[in-house]
C-alpha cells in the first residue's frame, strides 16, 4: 500500500465531496485534463499520474506540504 498516495487520493475525494463536485464538474474545471473517466477511476480508488493529481489539487485549492518528522 502506498500510504502517501492513498492519503492524497482521500484528501482529493473529500475536498471534491465538500465542494459538491462530480467527476464531470471536476473535468470541466480542469478543462478536460484529466478526463472525466480518469477522475472517476481515481476517486473510486484507482491511480493517476502525479501531474493529474497536481491539477486536481490546484482546481480544488489544496496545498501540498511535506510532513515534518517528529525529531525535526
Amino acid at each position: 500500500m502506498n500510504q502517501p498516495a492513498d492519503q492524497l487520493q482521500a484528501a482529493i475525494a473529500k475536498r471534491a465531496e465538500q465542494m459538491g463536485l462530480t467527476p464531470y464538474a471536476l473535468a470541466k474545471l480542469c478543462e478536460g485534463k484529466p478526463s472525466e473517466d480518469t477522475i472517476r477511476r481515481y476517486l473510486s480508488g484507482g491511480t493517476t499520474s502525479s501531474s493529474n493529481a497536481a491539477r486536481l489539487c490546484d482546481v480544488l485549492q489544496l496545498t501540498l506540504t511535506p510532513k515534518r518528522k517528529a525529531n525535526q
